[in-house]
C-alpha cells in the first residue's frame, strides 16, 4: 500500500516538464484560517486530502477516481480568487489539484482536465512568486491545446507558440531574480549563527533585552539585523540560482526543443519565436542557444537568431 504523500514524493522527483515539479517546496496550498472567497474551493481540497490520505489504486474502483476527477473540474471551474491577495492561493490550490489529477488515475479525461485547469491559471502567472509560476507551467501539456482537445496540424503552430511563450515569460522573471554582484563565497556575504554584543562584555548569543547598556544594545541590534538580512539575501539568491539552473536545463533546453521537432514548423512560427526571445530573454548567448537547439529539433539548422 503506497501513501498519497509517499506518491508524491517519487513524483516530485522526476524531470521538470514530465511530471508537477515543486519549485517551491511544497505541492500543497496552505490553506488560510480565516474566511475568504476561497473557503468552499479549500474545503474541497480537505475533503479530497483525506479520501486520497492512504490511497491504494486497487481499494479504489475507477468510477470512484473519475467522480473524484469531475468534481475537481467542477471546483476549479466555479472557484474565482476575487481579490488581488487571493490570487496566489487559488493558483496554489488548482496546481494541488491538477497534482492529484495528474498522480492518481483517475481516467482517460485526467489530462484534458488538467490543461483546462492549467489555462484558467495562466492570466494569474506572473502574478504569482517564481516558484509557483514554474510549478504552473510546467503543467502545460505537450498535446493537448488550452481546451484539452488534442493538437490537430491546424492547432499545434498555435499551440506551441503559446507554450514557449509561457516558458519564457517565465524565464524572465527567474533570471530578474539573480543579482549578478552577488557571489556565493564573498565574505562579505557571510553569516554567524551567533553574534557578540561589542564591547566583550556580553557573550555571543544573548537577548538584546538583556543588555543594560543602550548604546551597546542599539549596535548589537543594528548587528543582528545586518546579519539577518544577509542570511535572507544568501538565501534568495541561492534559491534564484538553482531555479534559474532548472528552469533553462528543463524548460528551456528540452520542453520547448521538443516541440519544434513534433510537426511543421513555418518561417512565420521562427519570426515569432525569435520575437519571443527578443522580449524574454536578455542574454544574447542563450538566445542564439535556444534558437539552435529549436532549429536542430526541427531539421532546419543553418540560420541564427538575429
Amino acid at each position: 500500500m503506497k501513501s498519497a504523500m509517499a506518491l508524491m514524493a517519487a513524483l516530485l522527483a522526476l524531470p521538470l516538464g514530465t511530471s508537477p515539479v515543486s519549485a517551491g517546496g511544497t505541492w500543497q496550498v496552505n490553506i488560510p484560517a480565516t474566511q475568504s472567497d476561497l473557503s468552499p474551493m479549500f474545503s474541497f481540497i480537505k475533503e479530497i486530502r483525506h479520501a486520497f490520505e492512504d490511497y491504494d489504486e486497487a481499494r479504489m474502483p475507477l468510477e470512484q477516481r473519475e467522480a473524484w476527477a469531475n468534481r475537481i473540474a467542477r471546483v476549479c471551474q466555479t472557484a474565482r480568487p476575487g481579490a488581488a491577495e487571493n490570487v496566489e492561493l487559488y493558483v496554489h490550490a488548482c496546481y494541488e489539484c491538477t497534482t492529484f489529477l495528474t498522480s492518481m488515475n483517475m481516467g482517460e479525461r485526467r489530462f484534458e482536465m488538467c490543461q483546462a485547469i492549467v489555462a484558467g491559471c495562466l492570466p494569474y502567472i506572473d502574478a504569482v512568486p517564481v516558484p509557483l509560476a514554474m510549478d504552473l507551467a510546467s503543467q502545460m501539456s505537450y498535446a493537448l491545446d488550452l481546451d484539452g482537445r488534442p493538437l490537430t496540424p491546424q492547432s499545434r503552430s498555435a499551440y506551441r507558440n503559446t507554450f514557449v511563450e509561457y516558458r519564457l515569460r517565465v524565464w524572465r522573471r527567474v533570471a530578474a531574480a539573480i543579482d549578478p554582484t552577488w557571489k556565493e563565497n564573498d565574505p562579505n556575504n557571510a553569516v554567524y549563527a551567533n553574534m557578540a554584543p561589542p564591547g566583550g562584555a556580553y557573550p555571543s548569543g544573548v537577548a538584546p533585552e538583556g543588555i543594560k547598556e543602550p548604546e551597546i544594545r542599539q549596535a548589537y541590534e543594528k548587528l543582528l539585523a545586518e546579519n539577518h538580512r544577509k542570511a535572507k539575501r544568501n538565501n534568495q539568491q541561492i534559491t534564484a540560482r538553482r531555479n534559474a539552473d532548472t528552469w533553462r536545463k528543463r524548460a528551456l533546453g528540452v520542453d520547448m526543443v521538443s516541440l519544434y521537432g513534433k510537426g511543421p514548423v513555418t518561417d512565420e512560427d521562427w519570426e515569432m519565436l525569435k520575437a519571443y526571445l527578443r522580449v524574454y530573454v536578455s542574454d544574447d548567448g542563450l538566445r542564439q542557444e535556444i534558437y539552435g537547439k529549436c532549429r536542430k529539433a526541427a531539421g532546419a539548422e543553418g540560420e541564427k537568431e538575429r
